[in-house]
């Protein structure tokens, strides 16, 4: 009760009752696991047009959803991929290295991630320059760096 009274709404007690804390679960469980935040948005305003939701309670649930969308969208900022000159300059300045592109898009697939297809390559099956060994842990540190894995 007190994460909601800091959260949503100060002015809810002990008496609210039950069945008001298990409808308002079931409003948070719904905006929580709504696969888009229209989709929640819409949840939210669905609550206040029936007269289910206050208009106080509408205030702080809309106030906690903008403040987890906010440290959503920081936490994507954080994971957002470097380019491949980026990277291309962090490990020459950090080891004195030339790292070609493929050798680039190479280890991005082994870990996971999906390079965009070069212009010339020749075929998406085969490749024609894998990264070198020696070569791939620099690459990585880098990416590292960069927050990419």
């Amino acid at each position: 009760m007190l994460i909601y009274q800091r959260a949503i709404d100060k002015t809810v007690g002990a008496g609210e009752g039950a069945a008001w804390w298990t409808e308002v679960q079931a409003e948070l469980e719904a905006v929580i696991a709504a696969p888009t935040t229209s989709a929640a948005a819409d949840i939210i305003a669905s609550g206040i047009r029936s007269g289910k939701t206050s208009e106080t309670r509408q205030r702080g649930l809309l106030g906690a959803f903008a403040s987890t969308l906010q440290a959503c969208s920081a936490s994507r900022r954080k994971t957002r991929m470097a380019t491949y000159e980026q990277i291309r300059s962090d490990v020459q300045a950090k080891h004195g290295v030339y790292v070609q592109n493929c050798w680039i898009a190479h280890v991005k697939e082994l870990n996971g991630l999906t390079p965009r297809p070069a212009t010339n390559r020749r075929s998406l099956d085969a490749r024609v320059k894998s990264c070198p060994a020696e070569v791939r842990p620099i690459i990585e540190a880098s990416m590292r760096r960069f927050d990419m894995i």
